[in-house]
């Protein structure tokens, strides 16, 4: 943090720079010369600290502490110390570098805050005197959030929060919003001084706030992605992962002791209901492919036979796939005070939040409707839902799956997302993306040892969906499809022996017959 003891005092009387420790930040004398702190991501130990450097980290610990009273604390150690060959300001200098991602800096006039920068991760690192150009504008990743302090400007690549204190800072925003030149910028925003409003665009330029500067924080992001990458989904990425941020991460269990966790298994939906049958396991075994065999078979098929689905065999997929084999809990001596179940598939923290809702167009012995998946009972509840909503959900499957025909069945998979929230901060929603992928390849390599058709889909008809399954009422959420069907005759044969698959584009790596035969 050399710069800030390099930059000259600001000329507006009553403006300068402040610096504090973050809050949560735990300084513990170890020795004379050795300190360890304690924060959010971790702790760091100083080795070989001079008694006056750790007395302005805990100035720093304790309060703000202003730009000139930081120097000053420097220039006295510099006095007292100047036989030694590491100067104290040099230490001062390298002590507050190594810390800067701990270190809030905020701009000031006469005392009031008017601009708090502050770093969300232990890769922050604040990079001055880049050159801001003449037309400065506001990255397209940044989005602003209502905070205890004003708006706090925040970035989807960026590692810093900026806190505008005063309305004053959020009519700079709008103004930089449109990419003007810093004179307009200073004539359009003129409740301050030039310098206030220059000095703030520096802040924002070193927080990574604008356009070009994005990956000056150790973003993470290469250029590529800063380039093509999506705001929601880059934003997403970093707030599911740890390090990037400084929200509360992980199995938290924020909600303990002020809601009731929600059961493992839902209460029933419906009245009616149709039993479905269990497959024989000594059948199944007959039949069975092995594993090397269905994976290596497995392929996305969206031809169907004229023949419906069975309902033996529509019975044997959900048993095989999503039934519950047990429940247990809870137990908060082993950190698990909520329910859980087991099932075929794995489920972050075994917290199993996600149900099946069935559109059923052609099975055996089922009439065309919409259906809830009972795991525990091994049940269909019928659901009320209209002809045209079932045709408007399965028109939206075809159109995700480039298909011209519907599938013989198509499962809306929807989380009880009540469930992760409850426990886990940060990682709820990718926790329950990475359970619908486990579900998908469950269901395929099923589908694939029962030889069906089986396609899962990346995106649907929310609006519909939730209408139309009631599910808002429940505070469910769609978070994946899948259609299944008796396979129309070779649908699923992509071989060919010309050519290795009847596209003439698709060019045969590392034994593509391998485990097929």
């Amino acid at each position: 943090m050399n710069w800030l003891f390099e930059q000259s005092e600001y000329n507006t009387p009553g403006l300068t720079l402040r610096l504090r420790l973050r809050s949560e930040v735990n300084i513990e004398v170890l020795s004379s010369c050795s300190l360890k702190l304690t924060h959010l991501w971790g702790a760091i130990k100083l080795d070989g600290v001079s008694p006056r450097v750790a007395a302005t980290l805990k100035s720093l610990n304790a309060d703000w502490v202003d730009r000139t009273a930081l120097w000053s604390m420097a220039a006295e150690c510099e006095s007292q110390n100047a036989n030694k060959t590491i100067s104290s300001l040099s230490e001062h200098i390298w002590v507050l570098d190594r810390l800067g991602f701990l270190c809030k800096l905020q701009l000031v006039m006469l005392g009031k805050p008017l601009v708090t920068v502050e770093p969300i991760s232990y890769a922050s690192k604040l990079v001055f005197g880049a050159n801001i150009g003449t037309n400065p504008r506001l990255s397209r990743f940044v989005y602003l959030q209502r905070h205890e302090d004003g708006l706090a400007m925040e970035s989807a690549v960026a590692t810093h929060r900026v806190i505008l204190h005063d309305i004053w800072g959020a009519s700079i925003v709008a103004v930089l919003a449109r990419g003007v030149s810093l004179s307009t910028l200073t004539s359009t925003v003129p409740a301050f001084s030039n310098e206030i409003s220059l000095a703030t665009v520096a802040l924002l330029d070193a927080a990574g706030m604008l356009e070009g500067r994005e990956n000056v924080s150790a973003s993470g992001i290469g250029d590529e992605l800063l380039q093509m990458g999506e705001f929601h989904d880059l934003l997403f990425h970093r707030r599911s992962r740890f390090g990037r941020h400084d929200a509360t991460f992980g199995a938290k269990f924020s909600y303990l002791g002020k809601n009731l966790p929600l059961p493992a298994i839902p209460a029933p939906l419906s009245g009616s209901i149709i039993p479905l049958p269990s497959p024989s396991e000594h059948d199944v075994r007959i039949r069975d492919l092995t594993l090397t065999q269905a994976m290596e078979r497995r392929v996305s098929i969206r031809q169907y036979s004229n023949e419906p689905l069975t309902l033996l065999q529509f019975g044997e997929f959900l048993y095989r796939c999503a039934r519950v084999r047990a429940q247990y809990g809870p137990i908060p001596e082993a950190g698990m005070p909520y329910e859980a179940s087991d099932r075929p598939y794995p489920s972050g923290g075994a917290i199993h939040d996600l149900e099946l809702y069935l559109i059923v167009n052609r099975v055996q012995n089922i009439p065309t409707g919409a259906y809830h998946y009972a795991p525990d009972r091994h049940v269909l509840e019928s659901l009320s839902i209209s002809e045209k909503d079932i045709s408007m959900l399965l028109q939206s499957a075809m159109l995700a799956s480039g298909t011209s025909a519907p599938p013989h069945v198509l499962l809306k998979i929807a989380s009880r997302f009540g469930r992760m929230c409850w426990k886990y901060r940060s990682i709820s929603y990718a926790t329950t993306l990475k359970n619908v992928g486990v579900l998908y390849q469950t269901m395929y390599l099923v589908a694939t040892a029962m030889g069906l058709a089986a396609c899962a889909l990346g995106s649907g008809d929310d609006i519909v969906a939730q209408q139309a399954l009631d599910l808002v009422s429940r505070s469910e959420i769609v978070v994946g499809e899948f259609m299944l069907g008796n396979p129309r005759p070779n649908a699923g044969d992509v071989l060919n022996e010309k050519t290795g698959r009847k596209d003439s584009t698709w060019l045969p790596h590392m034994g593509p017959h391998w485990g097929r035969d």
